[in-house]
């Protein structure tokens, strides 16, 4: 058969026929591992669960109205400054204002008498 170290073109070859099981079976053995049976949960556990959430979020909501009612208290104090500031502006403008027409009407008056050491506003 070997001849001349060159393969023979007439080698019998032999093969052999593999046989696999049909995938629905292959499948059916994976289904019959057993599985860990699912824990279930008690409904006191959600009851637990759900008391337990409410209570957080009424605490929430009390710490965000407490914070919300001191920002407010403070706002209304800073607005109640601001209109004080604004007051306290508009009379000083006033009396700005007064003084700028008293020394004008006093530059006024000095240049309309020249010879008169005191000048009296008319």
């Amino acid at each position: 058969m070997w001849g001349k170290g060159k393969m023979d073109p007439e080698a019998e070859v032999t093969y052999a026929d593999l046989k696999f099981p049909p995938r629905s079976q292959q499948t059916d053995v994976k289904k019959a591992e057993p599985k860990p049976p699912a824990q279930k949960t008690s409904p006191w556990a959600w009851i637990a669960i759900v008391v337990i959430l409410c209570v957080l979020f009424l605490v929430a909501l009390i710490s965000l109205s407490i914070l919300y009612s001191r920002l407010l208290a403070g706002n209304l104090q800073l607005l109640e400054e601001s209109e004080q500031a604004k007051r306290k502006m508009q009379q000083a403008e006033g009396r700005y204002s007064q003084l700028l027409q008293w020394a004008l009407h006093t530059k006024i008056c000095a240049r309309e008498s020249p010879s008169s050491n005191t000048s009296e506003p008319h």
